[in-house]
């Protein structure tokens, strides 16, 4: 058998191509590795023959290994092996400068497929996919048609209008007793997280670093928004979870006490309700008014005792 390739369309060197009555396989090609073939001169060959590139997303978004897997969604398993290093390494670049389209595989939902981000707070459903859309990739591959198509279609209308849900940064921000430990939680829902839940997570002040995801606070109404969020003991928390309207307008501000050493199954941490803002017994009638009831629809909390705060 005698193989010729005067127009150069195969990548790799044949090597048996003068083996007399032998059928082709992959052993009759060099194979270069990968490494050779991530620069824009073996990309630009590549696109002679081919339309796209579908390589491995982890060779997009770099990653680094850590020493211990870490529980991202508060489930207490811990799956996630990786942190992405901050890196692109800018193969969508090399290939749009030869004309081909970039598909990465394969996304998935599943934690242990998921990262941790640069910040160390772990990547969300989702988030995957938008940071390699953002990265300019054409296409994907995935087991989860359902959420890369509600990301996508976010792309789609962002021109239109913000359908993006996110966690609209940290509302409430809780200490430890011994000021080693901060607590921030989320004022909006994580995309791709229950309608409602708030993630709250963990952060060590000596080492300046996310340590992880101690679980979601559900509230009432998925309309609903938290106040301050303020410790009681090492354990213990006090949350305000209000509606948006204010004076005679409000209907729902309650304090609930939180304790972050018990979740449940789903990673949801046990609250109960302390006080009915709108509603305080007043058996007294301490303001004269003759309503034995007292109503504080604007408020902020600071502990005092375990047994004893003051709202202001």
């Amino acid at each position: 058998m005698q193989l010729s390739d005067p127009n150069g369309f195969i990548p790799f060197d044949i090597q048996n191509g003068d083996t007399a009555g032998h059928n082709l396989t992959g052993s009759d090609f060099e194979n270069p590795g990968y490494d050779s073939l991530a620069n824009p001169e073996a990309i630009a060959e590549i696109s002679r023959y081919a339309d796209g590139l579908g390589p491995w997303k982890n060779n997009i978004l770099l990653r680094e290994s850590l020493d211990e897997p870490v529980d991202g969604n508060g489930d207490g398993v811990a799956e996630i092996t990786s942190r992405l290093t901050g890196d692109v390494f800018p193969l969508v670049d090399f290939a749009h400068a030869a004309g081909l389209q970039v598909h990465p595989y394969t996304l998935r939902d599943e934690e242990r497929f998921l990262t941790l981000n640069q910040d160390g707070t772990p990547q969300t459903t989702g988030e995957e996919f938008r940071q390699l859309i953002e990265l300019g990739v054409d296409g994907f591959f995935t087991d989860f048609p359902e959420t890369g198509r509600i990301v996508v279609e976010q792309f789609e209308t962002a021109e239109e209008s913000a359908n993006l849900s996110g966690s609209r940064g940290y509302e409430g921000m809780a200490f430890s007793p011994d000021r080693q430990t901060l607590y921030p939680l989320l004022e909006g829902t994580v995309f791709g997280d229950p309608e409602g839940s708030l993630r709250l997570y963990e952060f060590d002040v000596a080492s300046s670093e996310f340590t992880g995801l101690l679980g979601r606070y559900q509230l009432d109404e998925a309309n609903h928004a938290i106040g301050d969020f303020t410790p009681i003991n090492e354990n213990e928390f006090l949350v305000i979870e209000r509606d948006g309207r204010q004076g005679e307008a409000a209907q729902f501000k309650k304090i609930f006490k939180v304790d972050l050493s018990e979740t449940n199954t789903d990673g949801f941490i046990e609250k109960t309700e302390v006080v009915d803002l709108l509603n305080i017994a007043d058996p007294n009638d301490l303001n004269g008014d003759g309503d034995f009831s007292f109503s504080f629809p604007n408020v902020d909390t600071t502990v005092l005792t375990e047994t004893t705060f003051v709202t202001v």
